[in-house]
Order: structure tokens, then C-alpha cells, then sequence
């Protein structure tokens, strides 16, 4: 009769509830944090997956990302191929049904400045009475030197020196007099002055013959493509007759005060019949293809001969043995900005004047414009081999590109030592060769610079994280993070002037096609850039409408890349022999460079790693969640083992003693069985998640039959057990955890899954990140579900610690018992506080070292190094902080 009247014999079920509470937060709180997680990579992916183009055109033989581990360059035009897509692929491309945009892009050639020639005005009037010359005549030496200032530094582009002899005439006398021919001489011959009336204007030998690049397009399609680029407005209003003869529509978009040389030739070709009949090309120029980064300076230096004998003319067979006896000594030396040089059609301002002159008027000198030339020409394209890259790179794909030889300041191979051009200065390494092609140029037609841009109007989004490469606009940002000698640096590095290095510089000028027919004798079309209609979100339904055109496009026997789902990453590249002395062998490399190169099939990859990573943290924080689930329904039933021996004592029958068991350990599994249900009901989609519920349930009711099975047979203290004198708290503290294996044991069972899932979210997120790449979608989608993801791996860990927590809890519950035989036999309250204490920290040594052991294997099998083992560390210290607190210390009924 007394024991059917003992009502709630059990003290741990509000454990075993709290762990079903556990258990059904962990289950819906992961399932939301992966869909948040989820639809917020749909979006991103929706909302990035295609840059300005989908489908990159090209001839057969180009394979865009073949050889560089499907990377493509980011200014590729003068690299496409040789003009071999035909005009009339073009539109059999714009006819494919779902073809939105097909923009076309040739290089065209390379225009050229040439006679560019400085000069020194030196005032010699006798009329006026007037001469810079004191003591009746000099000797100087003169030395001019093409710098350019750079981010690194004053480069030395071009030098030229030579002597020259100037005397203080009495009177003009009559040209082609030898009185008049020898008052004045120089050698080389680029020095050589010229005599006038009112001086000599004597030249500082032959600057560089600069190019830049044409390019040829279709403005209506480049600017749908671009979204803007107003710049090429000029180009869609020239008139359909392009011949000289009718060119006044033209003539009137030219700025003739800028461009007056080309205005007059097409002004002239308009009234003669042999030169009516050519065509006009209209042209938009760049009026500053060097950019901000650097800038064009000519440094000219005056020495003058201390000691020459200058009694007489030395004519131009003794100068030079004049110069070689004579010392001279520093005088005057200036700079000038000079910029203009590279511009095409410019005029810059290449005539100085003789320092302190005394010419009152020098503006009535006369001054040679340079001609610019265009030589059509296809630049090849940079050849690279895969390479190991040196720390901290070596997440970075590596590639080495192979040095050409070496070439002049401007690309050229002959030097033109005769203008006193110091071979030594300013040689340069190639990484690709020009190569002509046919085409009459200029020479069959006139240039019509109708329009201008600027460095600003050719910036395009190149930072976005689904920019795909352009073709010709801005250079690849490079920037100089490792030197030859392995030193860290950080420097940006600008295209050099050859036209030939491994950065492509900006283009010069840019044409449409029917103007790029006219300079190369046909349409030059390297590459076709494609936007496909009706394509919006990431589906595959999209994906596969874009690779259907592609599969028509590859049916005209063109090249078809498909470039929607790229994105830009940072490549690191290796650039041997930058640097060459005078006569062309390499003195040393420039070291390891950084470009963004676009990544083809970034989306795809992203879009495989974040799903990984989702399924991985719901099952890896669940399993731990399961599993601690487990361990603490043994603990529990450990701990309780003492009160059903009590019952049974008092006449319970075993039947009684587990209907009453499940009747009180039956809600909390009621309630895991309920959100399992509705979790997979509501979920019905996602097989990740069905599982999951699933296997809760599952681990549920298995929680539930060992709780009730193990209550009647696991024993707290081993008997047997022969004990030796006490010797301290500690002594006591290592007997208490020796002889309770199973509930030690199961305690650092639990750690072991608790740091497990700690390393096993760490490894998740290093896979994650190896997995989708570095592109900058997969950082930007990264970054944006970080924190989704972190709360979904931390739902399996914080779980997983609660179990910890509740299980250890039930443990000390159980032990008030033995706390009152120690009081009752004379021990402190604050000695078996010492005891508590030392028993926390042998168990937390312990799982500490189980915990980083099993973290380490675990790191070891995902490579994460040691993240893992540290992640696995901190958590568990944190449960065991918890566990230390006075709430983990709270003893039932105390």
C-alpha cells in the first residue's frame, strides 16, 4: 500500500525533457538556418551569375581558357585570332532565335607617331643684333632623355646625345654659301642643325615611334553591351558616303583646331579627283592612353666645352675630333612634360628654347609636326605554362609567361643609331610579337578623328563579381606582390609603351567596322561577345537556353565559350627576363604579379559548394546532436539507477517501475516524434531535411528505450574496489571518476562528439571555400551566408554542448547521497568543494585531450590544419566553464 501511494519517484525526467527540448530546437533551428541560408545563395546567384555577355565568339582555333586552366585574359582583342570570323557570321549569329545582343570587336592595327623630332631654338639674328652665342661661337654636348615617371619609379624610356657646334654669325650670308653651311654643324646626324635667318633650330635626335591600337566595333551593339559608352555616339552619325569627295558631314565632327593637319588633307582630297574617290575613316582618339598612373617627361642637358679652339669653323670633318679632345662641364639641364607624345594625331610641343635666350619673339620659330601612320597588324597573344606558386600565393593558380626577346622602347627591333639614339636605354622585353597583316592603312584612306575619350570613359564595372573581360578597355589592375630575390612588395605595375609587354595597354582609337574594312582591306571581327534573351535567374532552364545558342553557334564552326556563370579571381604570374640591359640579354625578372582573370564555371562551383556545406552542417550538428542525445539518456539512467533500487525494495514491480518511467520520459519523445512529423511535412522537397527528421525521431525513441533499459542494470561505482589510505581532495576526486568508468567514460564520449562536430563545421566551411574557388562570387557569397552558416554549424554544437551540460548535471544530482556520508564522517563543506573541483578538472583534462585528439583526426581527414582542433578546443572549454558555474554545480535538493 505504501508504495502505491509514492507519487513521482524520479527527479531526473526534467533532464531527459530538456534534452528533447534540445533535440527539437536543434532540429527546426538548423532546418531554418539552412533555408535562410539557401534562398539567400538563389538570390545572390540570380542576381550575379551573368556579367554584360554570356557567349564569348571566337575562330576555331582559339580556345579561350584552354591552355590557361579555363582562365580568360581580361583585355583578349589584340589576342583573338586573325580576323577569321566573317562578317556574314555575324549575322547568322544576330538570326539565332534567342540572340539579344552580338557585339563584334577587331583589332585593327597600330597607329604610329613618327618624325618626332625635338629641337633647340638658338637665337642668331644679326638684323636684330641679336645671339645667344657669347664669345663667338660653342661646343656643347646635348643630351635628351625620354623618362617616364611610373609607380615604381623614373624609368629612362629613350636617350640621345650628340655635339654641336653653333658661332655667332656677322651677317646671314646666302644659303648654300659655305660661309653660311659651316657656321654651324653637329654629329650624329640627328643633331645636325638647321640654318635660318634668325638662328638654328637644332634637333635632339629621333624620339620612339610609339603605337597604340585601333580597334574596330559595332557602336550600336558595343554601347548595348556596355550600357552606356556615350563616346562612340560619333561613330553612329557618320554618313553612309564616307568618300573624301563628300566628307563635309565629317569634316564638320572633326575639331579643327586639334586636329588641323588631318581637316587640310581631307579638305585637299575633296577638290582633287585622283584622292576624292578614298574613303574617310572615322575615328574615336584617345586623348590620354597613358593614363593617370604615369606620365611622359624629355630631360634635355647642356654641357659646354671648356678648352675647344674654336678660332675657325670646325666643319663636319673635324667636329668630331674636336669634341674627342675637349672636356666639358655641366651648364643647363630642364624638363618638360611631353605626355602628348603618345596621343594619336597630337602635336606636342617638342621645341625649346636656348636657356636665358635673348629672342624676344620665339613663337615665329618654326616647328615640325610628327605624321602618324597606321600599320595594320595583329599583336599574339602572351603564351603562359601553369606554374607552383610561392607562399602566401599557394591558394592562387600560378603561370609563368614566356619572355620573346628583347625589343625597343616602342617595339620596334632596329635602332636608328644614326640620330645619336643611345642603344643601350630603354630596351624592353616582349611577351608577344607583332605580326603585319594586309591592309593599305593610311595610304588608301584618310583619318577622321570625329570624336575623343578619355582614360574615365573606358572604365567599365570591372570590379562587380560577375564582370566578364571586354576585350580592349581598361589594362588588368597589376600589381607587384613578390620580387625575384622572394621579398614582399606591393606596387602597381602600368603597360609599358612597346605595345608588346604582358599587360595590354589601352587602345588608341577606336574605328567601326566598315572604317576597319577600309585600313585592313576587310572586316576585321575577332571575337563576337553574345547576350542571350529571356534569361534571368539562375535555372537551369536559363543555363541551358544559353548553351543552346552557344551549340548553334559552334555549328557555323565558330568557337563558343560560355562565359555566363564566370567570375574574376586573382591569378599570380611569374614575368622572367622584365628587365634587359644594352644589348638585349636579361638582367633579372620582375617577380610575381597579381591580375583578376575571369573564371569560367565559377557560378556552377559556388552554387556545388554552398549546397555541400548546407547538407554537411545540418547532418554534422544534428549527428553530434543525436549522439550527445544518447549519451546523456545513459547518464541519466546511470544516475537513477540508485532510486529504482529503492523502489524495488519497497515492493515495485519491474513492470511498474518502467510504465511509470514511460509515462514520465514519454512527452518529451511525444514532443521530438511531433516536430520530426511536421518538420518532414513541411519540407517535402528537401531529402536533407527529411533525413534529418527522420533520424531524430529516430535517435528519439532510442533515447527514450535506453534511458528505461540501462535504469535497471548500469551501476554508478564499480564494487570490488580496494582502496588505500586517502591521501588528499585530489586523491579522492581521481578515486570517484576510477571508479565510475561507464559514467566517465560516457562523459568523454560526449566531448569527443561535441569537439568532432566543432572540427567537422571548421572543415566544412575550409572545403567550402576550397570548393567554390576565389572568385569574387564565391567571396561575396561566402561572406553573405557566413553568418547563416555559423548559426546552422553552432545549432549542432550548441546542442551537442547542452547534452554535455544536462548530462554531467544528472551526474552531480546523483551524488548528493555520497555528499552527506562525507559530511556525516567529519569532511568540510569546503573540502568536498575542493573534491567537485578537482573532479572538474581531471574530467576536463581528459576530454580535452580526447576532444583535440579525435579534432585533430578529424582536420587530418578534411585538411583543415588547425583550425579544427583549435575550434574543437574553445567549445569545449566553454561547456566546461558552464559546467564549473554554480549552475552547473547545482545538486538537487541541496
Amino acid at each position: 500500500m505504501l508504495a502505491s501511494r509514492v507519487r513521482g519517484p524520479f527527479r531526473r525526467e526534467r533532464i531527459f525533457a530538456l534534452v528533447s527540448v534540445v533535440l527539437v530546437v536543434g532540429l527546426l533551428g538548423a532546418t531554418l538556418a539552412r533555408e535562410q541560408v539557401e534562398a539567400r545563395v538563389e538570390a545572390l546567384l540570380d542576381e550575379n551569375w551573368r556579367g554584360a555577355y554570356d557567349i564569348l565568339v571566337t575562330s576555331a582555333e582559339n580556345d579561350f581558357g584552354g591552355d590557361t586552366d579555363g582562365f580568360v585574359e581580361a583585355n583578349f582583342v589584340s589576342m583573338a585570332g586573325e580576323s577569321a570570323i566573317a562578317a556574314d557570321d555575324l549575322e547568322s549569329i544576330r538570326a539565332i532565335d534567342g540572340v539579344e545582343v552580338a557585339a563584334p570587336i577587331g583589332f585593327v592595327g597600330l597607329l604610329r607617331g613618327v618624325s618626332t623630332t625635338p629641337t633647340l631654338e638658338v637665337a642668331d639674328d644679326p638684323a636684330a643684333g641679336v645671339s645667344d652665342i657669347e664669345d663667338g661661337a660653342l661646343l656643347a654636348r646635348i643630351t635628351s632623355t625620354l623618362v617616364r615617371d611610373e609607380p615604381g619609379g623614373t624609368v629612362e624610356v629613350s636617350r640621345s646625345r650628340g655635339h654641336v657646334y653653333l658661332s655667332a654669325r656677322e651677317d646671314v650670308g646666302e644659303p648654300g654659301q659655305a660661309d653660311y653651311l659651316e657656321s654651324a654643324a653637329g654629329e650624329p646626324h640627328g643633331f645636325s642643325p638647321m640654318i635660318t635667318d634668325k638662328g638654328y633650330l637644332v634637333p635632339l635626335g629621333m624620339l620612339p615611334e610609339f603605337g597604340s591600337g585601333v580597334i574596330a566595333v559595332d557602336a550600336e551593339a558595343e554601347q548595348q553591351l556596355l550600357g552606356g559608352a556615350e563616346f562612340l555616339d560619333a561613330l553612329r552619325s557618320v554618313p553612309e558616303n564616307r568618300t573624301a569627295g563628300a566628307a563635309e558631314e565629317i569634316l564638320e565632327s572633326i575639331d579643327a583646331d586639334r586636329y588641323l593637319v588631318q581637316s587640310l588633307d581631307i579638305r585637299v582630297a575633296m577638290d582633287d579627283p585622283e584622292l576624292s574617290g578614298q574613303d574617310v575613316v572615322p575615328l574615336v582618339v584617345n586623348s590620354s592612353p597613358l593614363g593617370a598612373a604615369s606620365a611622359l617627361r624629355i630631360e634635355v642637358e647642356i654641357e659646354l666645352a671648356e678648352d675647344a679652339a674654336l678660332e675657325s669653323p670646325p666643319g663636319s670633318g673635324r667636329l668630331r675630333e674636336l669634341t674627342e679632345d675637349s672636356a666639358f662641364s655641366a651648364w643647363r639641364a630642364w624638363s618638360e612634360d611631353v605626355s602628348d607624345l603618345v596621343v594619336p594625331f597630337s602635336t606636342p610641343t617638342l621645341s625649346f628654347t636656348w636657356p636665358e635666350s635673348v629672342n624676344a619673339d620665339p613663337e615665329e620659330w618654326a616647328a615640325s609636326a610628327p605624321a602618324t601612320q597606321l600599320q595594320p597588324a595583329l599583336v599574339g597573344r602572351p603564351a603562359y605554362r601553369a606554374h607552383e606558386v610561392p607562399e602566401p600565393l599557394d591558394q592562387t593558380p600560378g603561370f609563368v609567361v614566356e619572355p620573346q626577346g628583347a625589343v625597343g622602347p616602342d617595339g620596334l627591333i632596329d635602332r636608328q643609331s644614326e640620330h645619336g639614339i643611345d642603344s643601350d636605354v630603354g630596351l624592353s622585353q616582349a611577351y608577344r610579337l607583332p605580326r603585319e597583316v594586309d591592309g593599305d592603312g593610311f595610304d588608301g584612306a584618310f583619318p577622321g578623328p570625329v570624336g575623343t575619350f578619355s582614360e574615365d570613359d573606358l572604365v567599365v564595372d570591372d570590379t562587380s563579381v560577375s564582370y566578364v573581360p571586354m576585350g580592349a578597355y581598361d589594362p588588368a589592375r597589376t600589381r607587384l606582390i613578390k620580387g625575384p630575390d622572394g621579398d614582399a612588395a606591393d606596387q602597381q605595375v602600368v603597360a609599358n609603351l612597346s605595345g608588346l609587354d604582358f599587360i595590354t595597354g589601352q587602345p588608341g582609337a577606336f574605328t567601326d567596322l566598315e572604317g576597319g574594312a577600309a585600313l585592313r582591306g576587310h572586316t576585321p571581327i575577332d571575337a563576337i561577345r553574345v547576350r542571350v534573351g529571356n534569361v534571368d535567374g539562375y535555372t537551369a532552364a536559363a543555363y541551358a537556353e544559353v548553351t543552346d545558342v552557344a551549340a548553334q553557334i559552334t555549328e557555323l564552326g565558330l568557337t563558343a565559350t560560355v562565359v555566363a556563370g564566370s567570375s574574376p579571381q586573382p591569378v599570380a604570374i611569374y614575368v622572367p627576363d622584365y628587365h634587359v640591359d644594352g644589348d638585349g640579354a636579361a638582367v633579372s625578372d620582375l617577380g610575381w604579379v597579381t591580375q583578376d582573370w575571369t573564371t569560367l564555371g565559377a557560378t556552377i562551383s559556388v552554387r556545388d559548394a554552398m549546397t555541400g556545406i548546407q547538407r554537411w552542417l545540418l547532418f554534422v550538428g544534428l549527428g553530434a546532436a543525436m549522439a550527445a542525445a544518447l549519451i546523456a539518456a545513459l547518464l541519466t539512467a546511470h544516475s537513477r539507477r540508485r532510486e529504482v533500487g529503492v523502489l524495488q525494495a519497497v515492493g515495485w514491480s519491474d513492470a511498474q517501475i518502467r510504465r511509470k518511467l514511460l509515462t514520465r520520459l514519454g512527452p518529451g519523445v511525444a514532443l521530438v516524434l511531433t516536430g520530426s512529423l511536421v518538420t518532414f511535412m513541411s519540407r517535402g522537397g528537401d531529402g536533407a531535411v527529411r533525413v534529418s527528421a527522420v533520424s531524430v525521431a529516430i535517435a528519439a525513441v532510442l533515447a527514450l528505450f535506453v534511458s528505461v533499459r540501462f535504469s535497471f542494470s548500469l551501476r554508478l561505482w564499480r564494487r570490488g574496489w580496494r582502496s588505500r589510505p586517502l591521501m588528499s581532495a585530489a586523491d579522492l576526486a581521481l578515486r570517484r571518476v576510477l571508479r565510475a568508468p561507464f559514467a566517465t567514460s560516457a562523459q568523454l564520449t560526449g566531448f569527443a562528439v561535441l569537439g568532432a562536430s566543432a572540427a567537422g563545421v571548421v572543415g566544412a566551411f575550409v572545403a567550402a571555400r576550397h570548393r567554390a574557388g576565389a572568385t569574387r562570387l564565391a567571396g561575396a557569397v561566402l561572406d553573405e551566408t557566413l553568418l547563416g552558416s555559423v548559426l546552422l554549424g553552432a545549432v549542432g554544437c550548441f546542442s551537442a554542448g547542452c547534452m554535455a551540460v544536462l548530462a554531467r548535471r544528472s551526474l552531480v544530482d546523483s551524488r548528493s547521497a555520497d555528499q552527506d556520508v562525507l559530511e556525516r564522517i567529519g569532511i568540510s563543506r569546503a573540502s568536498i568543494r575542493a573534491v567537485d573541483t578537482w573532479e572538474n578538472v581531471i574530467i576536463g583534462g581528459a576530454a580535452v585531450i580526447v576532444t583535440t585528439a579525435v579534432a585533430i583526426g578529424v582536420s587530418a581527414a578534411t585538411a583543415v590544419g588547425f583550425g579544427g582542433p583549435l575550434a574543437a578546443a574553445a567549445v569545449v572549454a566553454a561547456v566546461l566553464a558552464l559546467m564549473s558555474s554554480p549552475v552547473g554545480q547545482a545538486r538537487g535538493g541541496r
